[in-house]
């Protein structure tokens, strides 16, 4: 089985959907609040005191906000590239050896689901 027409185009309006509204929510964050709270990934990578004061010493108008919110867009866009390059076979893993490849396919009805990527991510980062 492989990923349909259908599921493909749907999954990629989706993930530019979403890139736009975590650029922008993060843009926002970094604007209106004290940042405190901005780093999800990875885990221990908070931002310090000091990383928080320099945030809070931009110039914040809206050219420099325009501006983040591009440079987050494009940030994630990499990201979401490079991982179909992974899945695509046309680029592989850096760090790990016994890489077979991975297929993104449609899932199959009444098929049992495997454990879930979004929860496996989190807890993956102390693998480096």
């Amino acid at each position: 089985m492989k990923l349909s027409e259908q599921n493909m185009r749907i999954l990629l309006k989706e993930l530019r959907a979403i890139i736009d509204t975590h650029a922008a929510q993060t843009t926002r964050d970094i604007v209106l609040t004290d940042a405190k709270d901005l780093i999800q990934y990875p885990l221990d990578g908070g931002l310090t005191r000091e990383e928080i004061i320099a945030l809070k010493k931009l110039k914040v108008d809206q050219t420099l906000t325009s501006a983040l919110q591009k440079v987050f867009v494009s940030n994630a866009a990499g990201v979401i590239f490079d991982l179909f390059c992974l899945i695509d076979g046309v680029s592989d893993p850096n760090s790990s050896t016994g890489w077979t490849g991975v297929m993104l396919v449609d899932e199959e009805e009444g098929r049992g689901h495997y454990d879930f990527l979004h929860d496996e991510f989190f807890d993956s980062s102390e693998e480096k």
